[in-house]
């Protein structure tokens, strides 16, 4: 018996722990990859963990006295959720866990798959490197649900082409129904997580649908074998629209943007074809972005961080298309096509509706100070306007804002695409097999980050920030607020620690993060709540008329910015309510140092 066949796995692991995991921030105890947004999932977490299992999606410890969904991010909440529950880990720690088990999951299901394709371990295992390693992780680990559609978009990917791949050999009863289930939960897996990496996989599946579709005509097309292929390819895609469309609920809006503001969130083409400073073989030989500053670039600059793809993976794109056009492989033509045209189609449509190419707006905006002007780019200033620009107007893709987002699903394809290539060409052949390994290897290892231990010494200091907002914030208000209060944060602006420090602490709270969701949540509030909404309107007569109401048992004030200290922790200046103006023999204060909290006596 011959113990190499372990050997695969166990590089996998390896280098998954002692590479990928840490240089983005994802050590279970000991790191965290951002602040801000990750610590009001960790709030939602923990909602998860203190619910009844027939409970278990309420949240109802914010935007009280009814729920709001979390179907951007439910699959991530209620997976580390009930790891928590299970286990007793803090919901830090399950966060950081479960992203990092999938990280090894998706990386052993896509060495699987390339492995089928090419039938080398090595180029196997080097190749998604190339894809782990992509600063696209880094600039995005502030927003935990695109974090973890990271992972979990390539491993999704390969499950819909192996179960294409086993639809084609058996079509018995059986195998459509294990391939429908394992593709539906593919897709509800990612519709509760993000719905942009929803929208790359289905369309994925459409395109192999299609190809599916022609080969059943090609082989003669029966009544019975149509039922199947529809079976197969409509009931996944009929189960997640229904059951998103439930959890996005009748008030569940959003708001549509100008055209402009497309134009401007689209890929700088410059960008995918010259990578960012800090990455190791581009550093090494000078070809960065490292001179060029962000903010000259319309939008914010998170539209030109992560978008490099190595020319190497476009010259395989355009080999792949050529010796499709005169292979005689029927199966690899077909098969490879699929994923050729939806490289070319995610990348246009990353572009957005006109073609940039290092364009720059006049720089208004500073690091702390961007307008909403900054995300516009007019029509005159684009180098020209695409023939596709009219698809951002359709329903979905309007809603897909982020644009530049499009570049991931590219990336992705150009995998295959490169193990298509090996397949053709170079696997036959030792000395380009060699020739092949060589490249692989530069593609592999150009992206590793040169501050490694920065990186590693940031998310350190992201898990002692946030261990200490805990000891800050949670156990003094525990003190004095009980699972029965029924409590409100008069605040400005989007009040991200509040809806961490509501289940963390275990009291309700009408208050609620998200500029989507505190609208819908204020229709629900009653007058006398609403009337306290914002600091300034509190007063003795509108603090009685809602305590005396029995909408509320506290009220909060927060020393700290709830959202904007988030992201750093502890505060450099502390703001104070001044209380002096209530009636002290009405009210109580109780004093903390980053809390004013009031109660009727």
């Amino acid at each position: 018996m011959s113990y190499f066949k372990y050997a695969p796995p166990l590089i996998i692991i390896a280098i998954t722990a002692f590479v990928i995991l840490p240089i983005n921030n994802l050590s279970p105890t000991k790191s965290l990859p951002s602040l801000g947004l990750t610590i009001l999932t960790i709030g939602d977490i923990q909602q998860v963990a203190d619910s009844n299992l027939n409970e278990v999606l309420n949240f109802d410890r914010t935007s009280y006295p009814n729920s709001i969904p979390r179907h951007q991010k439910l699959s991530l909440v209620l997976v580390a959720g009930m790891y928590t529950k299970i286990t007793g880990v803090s919901p830090a720690t399950a966060y950081v866990t479960i992203i990092s088990s999938f990280a090894l999951l998706s990386y052993i299901i896509i060495y699987k798959t390339l492995f089928a394709i090419t039938a080398s371990s090595t180029i196997s295992i080097l190749l998604p490197l190339s894809y782990f390693f992509s600063p696209y992780i880094s600039t995005h680990s502030g927003h935990p649900p695109v974090l973890f559609s990271f992972f979990l978009l390539p491993t999704v990917f390969c499950i819909i082409f192996r179960s294409y791949y086993y639809f084609q050999r058996s079509q018995t009863p059986k195998s459509i129904f294990l391939n429908v289930l394992v593709t539906s939960i593919s897709f509800i897996f990612l519709a509760f997580t993000d719905p942009y990496a929803l929208v790359f996989s289905i369309l994925f599946f459409s395109l192999l649908s299609i190809r599916s579709f022609l080969h059943l005509t090609s082989t003669g097309t029966t009544i019975e074998k149509l039922t199947k292929f529809l079976i197969f390819t409509a009931t996944p895609l009929g189960i997640t629209y229904s059951l998103y469309k439930m959890s996005m609920g009748e008030d569940k809006t959003f708001i549509t943007m100008p055209f402009d503001f497309f134009r401007a969130q689209g890929m700088d083409l410059l960008t995918f074809f010259l990578p960012q400073k800090g990455l190791l073989l581009p550093e090494l030989f000078g070809y960065t972005m490292n001179k060029i500053d962000k903010l000259e670039f319309y939008g914010d600059g998170s539209n030109i961080r992560g978008n490099y793809l190595n020319p190497i993976f476009i010259i395989s794109a355009v080999m792949i298309f050529c010796l499709a056009l005169i292979s005689t492989k029927r199966y690899l033509k077909n098969t490879s096509m699929v994923f050729l045209v939806f490289f070319a189609m995610t990348l246009l449509l990353s572009l957005g509706p006109s073609l940039k190419i290092n364009s720059h707006k006049e720089r208004t905006a500073t690091k702390d100070k961007i307008s909403f002007n900054d995300y516009l780019m007019p029509s005159e200033d684009a180098i020209l306007d695409l023939p596709h620009g009219n698809i951002y107007k359709f329903p979905v893709i309007k809603d897909m804002r982020a644009v530049y987002r499009w570049t991931i699903a590219t990336k992705i394809a150009a995998l295959f695409i490169f193990a298509y290539l090996y397949r053709f060409l170079f696997r036959s052949k030792t000395l380009r097999r060699y020739a092949f390994l060589i490249v692989t290897i530069i593609i592999a290892i150009e992206s590793l980050p040169t501050d490694y231990t920065n990186k590693i010494s940031l998310g350190h200091k992201f898990m002692r920030s946030y261990d200490a907002l805990y000891e800050d914030l949670i156990p003094p208000l525990a003190n004095i607020l009980t699972p029965e209060d029924i409590v409100f944060f008069p605040t400005v602006g989007n009040p991200y620690l509040i809806n961490y420090i509501s289940p963390m602490v275990g009291f309700r709270t009408y208050n609620i993060a998200g500029d989507k969701a505190i609208p819908i949540a204020r229709k629900n509030w009653p007058d006398s709540v609403r009337t306290i909404e914002k600091p300034e309107a509190l007063s003795n007569d509108n603090l009685l008329e809602a305590f005396n109401s029995s909408d509320l048992t506290a009220v909060v004030m927060t020393k700290f910015d709830p959202r904007w200290n988030s992201y750093s922790w502890p505060p450099k200046t502390a703001d104070h309510f001044d209380c002096s103006r209530l009636d002290h023999n009405v009210f109580d204060v109780i004093e903390l140092d980053y809390y004013s909290v009031i109660k009727k006596k």
